[in-house]
C-alpha cells in the first residue's frame, strides 16, 4: 500500500536488469550516482513518514 515503494521496485528492477545484461555482453557495471542513492533514502523515509500523519495535504498520500 505504499506508492513509492512500488515506484521503487520498478526502477530497482529496471537497473538489476540492466546490470546483469550488461555483465553478459563484457560491458562495464552501470553507475549510481551517490546523490541520487542519498535523495531515494530520503525521499521513501519522507514518504513513509509524512504518509501517516493526519493533516489535510498529507491524508492524500496515505491509502483509501
Amino acid at each position: 500500500m505504499n506508492a513509492f515503494t512500488v515506484l521503487f521496485g520498478f526502477l530497482l528492477a529496471a537497473y538489476l536488469a540492466m546490470a546483469v545484461w550488461r555483465e553478459w555482453h563484457n560491458a562495464p557495471a552501470p553507475r549510481v550516482p551517490v546523490w541520487l542513492a542519498w535523495t531515494m533514502l530520503g525521499l521513501f523515509i519522507a514518504f513513509g513518514a509524512l504518509r501517516n500523519l493526519p493533516w489535510y495535504p498529507f491524508t492524500l498520500l496515505a491509502p483509501h
